[in-house]
């Protein structure tokens, strides 16, 4: 397996978001770094590229970040399918409601 490690301006430019953002996560508990150096930068592992990209797919999915904190610490099929269906149901409603809104204009 590999074992480079990224600092956090190369890990958030491999992924297309802000360093602020990656900052944020660690901040809250939500996706941190496996290692900080001696001067305290944040390091990140090669094998943490699946687990952000998992999170940004929920993100991508419209969790808001506490949902997809509660879902980490208990994740499950039934949890993940029960999201989703919320998930699903919401775009809908949005979808009806831009419908409308089109129908008006």
């Amino acid at each position: 397996m590999n074992d480079k490690k990224m600092t956090i301006s190369q890990f958030a430019r491999l992924h297309d978001v802000n360093k602020r953002t990656l900052h944020y996560y660690d901040e809250i508990g939500l996706f941190s770094p496996n290692t900080k150096s001696e001067n305290g930068y944040r390091l990140y592992d090669f094998r943490q590229n699946i687990d952000f990209e998992y999170i940004q797919m929920l993100k991508e999915l419209r969790m808001r970040i506490d949902e997809i904190r509660a879902y980490q610490r208990h994740p499950n099929a039934d949890a993940l399918l029960s999201i989703l269906t919320q998930k699903q149901t919401e775009v809908e409603a949005a979808i009806r409601k831009l419908k409308e809104t089109q129908n008006v204009l």
